[in-house]
């Protein structure tokens, strides 16, 4: 069996780069310009041991993948009630995806094409990672900012595992729908055997559900995600299991009581699929980007535009994002000073920094006791200041939506990008009100870099 499951495209397919070869018979990878004929030949050609050992390198390759997106999807400590930021400091965390990381270096060494390993090093990310990493340098304590980084590194480059291992498109729709089916199912049984665990319990939201996520609203982030996976999987011919996670995820999101979630998950599905009927590539796109604008509008930029908030304030009077309208006041006055540079990467919701933090007397309450600014765009300008945000906006949104328009033809190619471009909107639509982005072990994290670094190689490969 090949080294990998990719090889170059003839000119005649009209698309640069490699393309995925999916494994005839019983795994022996044939070149799809060969034709099926010499894939046959090759297939009656092979030993039992040779058919044997594919089969095994190809099941191999398909349980990590599973094992990557699974622990990415539930996290390695599930039900965990209470949030107190980025939990990647967890010695529990730090093994785990240290040995997965550990791992996904190791297969790709093995199974993984240069060029396509290569294509995950985009200049863009390098030169972020390492912003944040500088941005550690003017902190309290740097050692343990820095360190923060690296797991942060650590913990996306565990998630190209899931999207290298794989062999081909069937292998990744087995990892990816049984990484969904386990945390429906650990979230239905947090909900209906252990109610403590997987419901809000002696809170304002007492009995909404959250499964295995530590809050209702990342509950109905990631089943939104998991019923997007069901489209895809549903659309690829697995009409059961796809039908069956799309129920499952829609109830849950039901059940959260996050309008937010049901709305946007509505309203990005309709987005998407308007390409196939329009017949314009660009179509999502346009609109995805005229979203994420107006959202901001409306959002954070009450706080910095007058009109945005009398428009707001006139539909909904007394609108406060259920008060982030002060944190994010708090947050933009403390820029000042800070604007190039930040604050370090998570630094500056540290109690250290805090306490130097004036609290207008107007406020109705003392945002120094949140843990982040629940806005993700926000966040990064604290961490590494507006020039890092700009580029952090072309790494999380420019770049990847760039490549969904150069997604070469073919059912497998153009729904797999339906399904990152879906995800990835809901996304990034979602941190206007809440902040996950380059938190280690946060799952909305990992689903974020899935989907960007899912884009970002299928604007320059095809699978099939």
């Amino acid at each position: 069996m090949p080294k990998t499951g990719l090889r170059r495209a003839s000119s005649r397919e009209g698309i640069r780069g490699y393309v995925f070869v999916r494994s005839l018979g019983q795994g022996i990878a044939a070149r799809q310009a060969q034709g099926a004929e010499r894939a046959m030949s090759d297939l009656a050609l092979a030993s039992p041991s040779q058919t044997a050992s594919a089969e095994a390198v190809y099941a191999l390759r398909t349980v990590l993948a599973t094992l990557i997106l699974t622990v990415g999807f539930v996290s390695l400590t599930p039900y965990a009630s209470i949030y107190t930021g980025d939990a990647g400091g967890n010695i529990l965390n730090q093994l785990g995806y240290g040995l997965l990381a550990l791992i996904v270096m190791v297969g790709h060494l093995v199974f993984t094409e240069r060029r396509v390993a290569r294509a995950l090093l985009r200049p863009s990310w390098v030169l972020l990672l390492g912003w944040l990493a500088l941005s550690s340098l003017q902190t309290a304590d740097p050692a343990d900012t820095f360190r923060g980084v690296v797991f942060a590194g650590i913990s996306m480059l565990a998630v190209t595992g899931a999207l290298c291992l794989p062999p081909d498109g069937r292998s990744l729709r087995i990892a990816l729908g049984f990484a969904v089916m386990t945390a429906l199912v650990m979230s239905y049984a947090g909900v209906f055997i252990w109610p403590s665990l997987g419901r809000h319990v002696g809170d304002v939201h007492a009995g909404l559900w959250r499964g295995i996520y530590s809050h209702k609203n990342v509950a109905g982030a990631a089943m939104a995600v998991f019923f997007f996976a069901g489209v895809y999987l549903f659309r690829m011919k697995s009409h059961m299991i796809g039908l069956l996670i799309m129920l499952l995820s829609a109830v849950f999101i039901l059940r959260t009581g996050s309008k937010t979630s049901l709305g946007l998950t509505i309203i990005v599905f309709v987005v998407v699929m308007s390409a196939h009927v329009s017949k314009v590539r660009a179509a999502p796109v346009i609109v995805a980007l005229l979203a994420l604008l107006g959202a901001a509008y409306f959002t954070i930029g009450t706080v910095l535009f007058s009109f945005s908030r009398e428009i707001v304030q006139a539909i909904a009077p007394g609108t406060s994002f259920t008060g982030r309208l002060e944190l994010w006041r708090m947050a933009l006055g403390a820029m000042e000073g800070h604007g190039w540079t930040g604050y370090g990467h998570g630094a500056f919701w540290t109690l250290a920094n805090l306490i130097h933090q004036e609290i207008p007397m107007e406020f109705s309450w003392d945002p120094r006791g949140a843990v982040n600014a629940h806005e993700g765009y926000l966040d990064i300008a604290l961490s590494v200041g507006w020039p890092g945000l700009i580029l952090a906006l072309w790494v999380l949104v420019g770049a990847p939506l760039k490549s969904y328009l150069h997604v070469a033809p073919g059912r497998e190619s153009t729904r797999l990008a339906d399904f990152f471009l879906m995800s990835l909107l809901f996304l990034l639509l979602n941190a206007m009100l809440e902040s996950f982005f380059f938190e280690r072990a946060n799952s909305l994290w990992v689903m974020t870099f899935f989907v960007v670094a899912g884009l970002n190689l299928l604007g320059r490969f095809r699978t099939d």
